[in-house]
Protein backbone atom coordinates (compact mmCIF):
# COMPACT_ATOMS: atom_id res chain seq x y z
CA UNK A 1 0.00 0.00 0.00
CA UNK A 2 1.25 3.65 -0.68
CA UNK A 3 0.39 7.01 0.99
CA UNK A 4 -0.35 10.16 -0.43
CA UNK A 5 -0.52 13.36 0.78
CA UNK A 6 -3.60 15.87 -0.48
CA UNK A 7 -2.11 19.88 0.09
CA UNK A 8 -4.07 21.75 -1.73
CA UNK A 9 -7.44 21.76 -3.25
CA UNK A 10 -9.21 23.69 -6.24
CA UNK A 11 -13.23 24.83 -6.04
CA UNK A 12 -14.10 24.90 -9.75
CA UNK A 13 -18.09 24.99 -9.36
CA UNK A 14 -19.19 28.09 -8.55
CA UNK A 15 -22.38 26.61 -8.08
CA UNK A 16 -21.12 24.69 -4.70
CA UNK A 17 -17.55 24.78 -2.46
CA UNK A 18 -17.12 20.71 -2.66
CA UNK A 19 -13.56 20.56 -3.82
CA UNK A 20 -13.17 18.99 -7.58
CA UNK A 21 -9.32 19.14 -7.83
CA UNK A 22 -6.26 18.15 -5.51
CA UNK A 23 -3.12 18.37 -5.56
CA UNK A 24 -1.23 15.53 -4.40
CA UNK A 25 1.59 14.10 -3.42
CA UNK A 26 2.79 10.50 -3.04
CA UNK A 27 5.15 8.97 -0.24
CA UNK A 28 8.38 8.00 -1.31
CA UNK A 29 12.00 7.38 -0.12
CA UNK A 30 15.48 8.98 -0.82
CA UNK A 31 19.00 7.92 -2.00
CA UNK A 32 19.22 8.28 2.31
CA UNK A 33 16.04 6.04 2.74
CA UNK A 34 14.48 9.49 4.10
CA UNK A 35 10.67 9.87 3.93
CA UNK A 36 10.27 12.50 0.62
CA UNK A 37 7.46 13.76 -0.92
CA UNK A 38 6.51 12.96 -4.52
CA UNK A 39 5.00 15.07 -6.82
CA UNK A 40 2.16 13.95 -8.54
CA UNK A 41 0.30 16.80 -9.13
CA UNK A 42 -3.85 18.11 -10.17
CA UNK A 43 -5.67 14.41 -9.37
CA UNK A 44 -9.46 14.37 -9.25
CA UNK A 45 -12.05 13.15 -6.92
CA UNK A 46 -12.44 9.99 -9.03
CA UNK A 47 -8.27 9.30 -9.04
CA UNK A 48 -7.95 10.12 -5.37
CA UNK A 49 -11.01 7.96 -4.45
CA UNK A 50 -9.37 4.94 -6.70
CA UNK A 51 -6.29 5.28 -4.31
CA UNK A 52 -8.81 4.60 -1.39
CA UNK A 53 -10.44 1.63 -3.44
CA UNK A 54 -7.16 0.04 -3.42
CA UNK A 55 -6.53 0.03 -0.01
CA UNK A 56 -4.03 3.16 -0.07
CA UNK A 57 -3.73 5.67 2.51
CA UNK A 58 -4.48 9.67 1.56
CA UNK A 59 -3.99 12.12 3.98
CA UNK A 60 -5.01 15.95 4.40
CA UNK A 61 -1.40 17.92 4.65
CA UNK A 62 0.53 21.07 4.01
CA UNK A 63 3.18 22.01 1.75
CA UNK A 64 5.20 24.84 3.16
CA UNK A 65 7.98 26.67 0.79
CA UNK A 66 11.78 26.09 1.89
CA UNK A 67 13.41 27.01 -1.19
CA UNK A 68 13.11 27.78 -5.02
CA UNK A 69 11.79 24.30 -5.65
CA UNK A 70 10.90 22.23 -2.19
CA UNK A 71 8.79 21.84 -0.09
CA UNK A 72 8.55 20.84 3.89
CA UNK A 73 5.03 18.63 3.63
CA UNK A 74 3.57 17.77 6.86
CA UNK A 75 1.21 15.21 6.60
CA UNK A 76 -2.06 15.78 8.89
CA UNK A 77 -5.53 13.48 9.45
CA UNK A 78 -6.77 10.56 7.09
CA UNK A 79 -8.90 11.61 3.93
CA UNK A 80 -12.05 9.19 3.80
CA UNK A 81 -14.71 9.20 1.15
CA UNK A 82 -18.55 9.24 2.30
CA UNK A 83 -21.53 8.56 0.20
CA UNK A 84 -24.68 10.57 0.32
CA UNK A 85 -28.12 11.75 -1.41
CA UNK A 86 -27.99 14.77 -3.47
CA UNK A 87 -29.45 17.84 -2.29
CA UNK A 88 -29.75 16.47 1.00
CA UNK A 89 -32.78 14.72 0.38
CA UNK A 90 -34.67 14.01 3.96
CA UNK A 91 -37.42 11.66 2.47
CA UNK A 92 -34.61 8.88 1.26
CA UNK A 93 -31.58 9.20 3.67
CA UNK A 94 -29.09 6.39 3.43
CA UNK A 95 -29.13 5.98 7.06
CA UNK A 96 -32.73 5.04 7.15
CA UNK A 97 -32.35 2.68 3.91
CA UNK A 98 -33.63 -1.08 5.24
CA UNK A 99 -30.21 -3.73 5.66
CA UNK A 100 -30.37 -6.96 3.36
Amino acid sequence: MDTYCITAANHNNPNDNRASEFYVRKQTKNDKGEIAWRRLGKKTLNEVAQFLAQGDKVLSGTAKKTGEDTYEITPGYPIELELRIAKNDKNFKITDLPTF
